[in-house]
């Protein structure tokens, strides 16, 4: 029996596929299976040539509604868009609806990766005892 292509289930399953041939970790397909089961049960769409922009940006209003929060947010958006990405590249697809979608919002905040030298002084300067600045430069040099 051929496989019709145009079937959404279809190309997830050979999407997966060819992650797993290409070596991709096992985590990382999980992930990416778990995103794009989401987005089908969202579309309640079986043809692929019916899913665009608009659908796909629904999607991330869903996303942004359901507050997973951001990490989680971008992660499944990052999976739609490379699915749809892998679609255009192999030909099934004449456009890529899903070219830099992505899903802002949602919970959680990045903290900086590190303080600046002026925001390091203020911080050792604002302890009120030697042992306290001794730890923690202390513990500053040791982290880095």
């Amino acid at each position: 029996m051929i496989k019709d292509k145009r079937i959404l289930s279809t190309q997830i399953d050979s999407y997966l596929q060819q992650m797993a041939a290409e070596g991709k970790a096992a985590g990382t397909i999980a992930n990416c299976e778990v995103a794009l089961r989401k987005f089908v049960k969202f579309v309640k769409q079986t043809d692929i040539r019916r899913i665009d922009r608009e659908t796909i940006c629904s999607f991330g209003e869903y996303l942004i509604k359901q507050e997973y929060g951001a990490k989680h947010n971008a992660s499944l958006a990052s999976a739609v868009g490379q699915f749809f990405g892998w679609l255009f590249e192999q030909g099934i697809l004449l456009s890529n609806p899903a070219s830099r979608f992505r899903v802002e919002g949602g919970s959680c905040a990045r903290l900086p990766l590190y303080l600046s030298k002026e925001e390091v002084k203020r911080l050792l300067d604002s302890t009120t005892e030697i042992t306290e600045r001794t730890d923690a430069v202390f513990n500053r040099n040791a982290s880095g």
